[in-house]
């Protein structure tokens, strides 16, 4: 399990999970929880399975951390399989700012 912006996420990894989320085949990345206030709290819920961030697939965790070091400014889009269909979300980033 791993923390993304705020959510617990994991690899969609079993049979158990497949059906209980209503996906076709084991693949993308499971949200085990949502901390409220979170960034993540404005486009994931719990028991999504993210497909895609910032157009590209995302079949487990390195992909999905990968498409997220790849984003260029602060706006994006995000792919979930939510309620027995996809969705596809518009969202703004938070800039990570460093004290120098």
């Amino acid at each position: 399990v791993a923390d993304f912006m705020g959510a617990k996420v994991k690899n969609l990894k079993t049979d158990g999970e497949r059906s209980a989320t209503g996906m076709d085949a084991i693949r993308g990345v499971l949200v085990v929880e949502v901390k409220a206030g979170t960034e993540a709290s404005g486009f994931l819920q719990a028991n999504d399975v993210i497909l895609s961030f910032n157009n590209k697939r995302v079949n487990n965790l390195h992909d999905l951390f990968e498409a997220r070091m790849s984003v260029i400014g602060s706006n994006t889009e995000i792919i979930v399989f939510r309620n027995q269909k996809e969705l596809k979300k518009g969202i703004e980033l938070g800039l990570i700012r460093k004290d120098r």
